[in-house]
């Protein structure tokens, strides 16, 4: 049986979460979301060790380097990506980050399924 990873998705847009989620549930995913830093910090120390996570860095009460941080710090094994429509990191900031990668938006489901797809 085909056991998928847990994705956390992290973003104060309820659009995104719900293509985001909706997407990634059809393909058997279990999907956690989060709508703002306080509640995604709370879930990440629960979540799974191997998750993958999207994170938007702009939240409205707090920033996405900082949870991918945490994320990354708990477990070395999860995937994360940041997410933004506006803000496009650079390399210093994502290695600080400890994030595997950006996302600008929009995305596409062949963006998002790449690295779904990678573990």
């Amino acid at each position: 049986m085909d056991i998928r990873r847990s994705v956390l998705v992290v973003d104060d847009e309820q659009d995104i979460c719900l293509l985001l989620s909706a997407m990634l549930k059809k393909e058997g995913f279990r999907v956690v979301v989060a709508s703002s830093h306080e509640t995604a910090e709370k879930i990440i120390d629960e979540i799974e060790n191997d998750s993958i996570a999207f994170i938007d860095i702009n939240l409205p009460d707090g920033n996405g380097y900082e949870l991918a941080n945490k994320l990354k710090s708990k477990s070395q094994d999860s995937i994360v990506y940041l997410i933004s429509a506006r803000e496009i990191p650079g390399e210093l900031e994502l290695r600080n980050s400890m994030a595997d990668g950006f996302i600008p938006k929009p995305f596409s489901k062949k963006e998002i399924f790449e690295v779904v797809k990678e573990d």
